[in-house]
């Protein structure tokens, strides 16, 4: 359905109409990985969580370096 586009990092990805296709090219034959919507889903919230969680890092690091100074 959709042509294969680059991601970057070596990784391409296409979409066939019912999932996503990822591909990472090696030396000996292609790496293949294949989402159907559930696992995507999936995978953004596990995105979500751990962007939130490195946010409330940086915001504690960002109080603690104004709590230091004078």
């Amino acid at each position: 359905m959709s042509g294969e586009r680059y991601l970057g990092d070596g990784l391409y990805a296409s979409y066939d109409g019912w999932g996503y296709k990822l591909r990472a090219p090696r030396d000996f034959g292609d790496h293949w990985v294949y989402l159907e919507a559930v696992t995507l889903a999936e995978f953004d919230r596990f995105r979500k969580e751990i962007e939130q969680k490195r946010q409330e890092m940086t915001d504690a690091l960002d109080e603690a370096e104004q709590n230091e100074r004078p």
